[in-house]
C-alpha cells in the first residue's frame, strides 16, 4: 500500500498523540481532528483580525479566565485527607509551587469559533486552564471537533456567503 502525504501526515499525528498517554481509539481521533482543523483554521493577525476569511472558518481564541479562583483550581489536589500516601510537607510544597505557575501564567479559557459569513459564533469552550496546559490535554481537541461539527452545520449562501437562517430560528 502507498502511503500519501495525508496518511502520513496522520501517522505522524496519531503516534504523537500515543505517545502523550491517549488510548489507540483516542489517539486516531485527535489525529483526524488536528488534520481536519488545520485545513480549516483561519490565519490571523494578532490583533484577531482573518487575514484571509476565504483560508478558514473556524479559530480558537484564549481569553483570560476571570472567573475562576484559587480554590477551584486546586479542588482536593492538596489536601493531605484526600491525599494520605502524600506526606504533608511535599504537597504544601507542590501548591506553592501550583500558586506560583497561576501567578506567573495566568488562568485561561479557550473558546472554538466558527464564522457564519457574517460573524465569529461560538461552539464550545472550557476554561480553567493555568498557562498553557490547555494545549494536547484532550480538551483542546474536544474543542475543535465541536466547533468543526458547528462550522460545517452552519447554512450559508453560495451567492453571497451570508448566513441562510430559518424562520424558527432566532439570532
Amino acid at each position: 500500500m502507498r502511503m500519501t502525504t495525508r496518511k502520513k501526515e496522520l501517522l505522524r499525528l496519531y503516534q504523537r498523540e500515543r505517545a502523550r498517554g491517549f488510548q489507540a481509539r483516542w489517539a486516531l481521533s485527535n489525529a483526524r481532528t488536528r488534520l481536519e482543523w488545520d485545513k480549516h483554521e483561519v490565519a490571523e493577525y494578532s490583533s484577531g483580525e482573518p487575514i484571509d476569511r476565504k483560508r478558514g472558518n473556524v479559530r480558537l481564541r484564549l481569553v483570560p479566565d476571570e472567573l475562576c479562583s484559587l480554590e477551584d483550581l486546586e479542588g482536593d489536589c492538596f489536601n493531605p485527607k484526600a491525599n494520605p500516601d502524600i506526606p504533608a510537607s511535599r504537597l504544601e510544597r507542590d501548591r506553592k509551587e501550583f500558586i506560583e505557575k497561576v501567578n506567573a501564567d495566568g488562568v485561561w479559557g479557550i473558546i472554538g469559533e466558527y464564522f457564519d459569513g457574517e460573524t465569529w459564533r461560538h461552539a464550545d469552550s472550557c476554561f480553567g486552564f493555568v498557562g498553557d496546559d490547555w494545549k494536547n490535554s484532550g480538551y483542546d481537541t474536544d474543542i475543535m471537533r465541536a466547533t468543526l461539527d458547528e462550522a460545517k452545520d452552519a447554512r450559508v449562501c453560495r451567492c453571497c456567503g451570508r448566513p441562510i437562517v430559518k424562520k424558527t430560528e432566532v439570532r
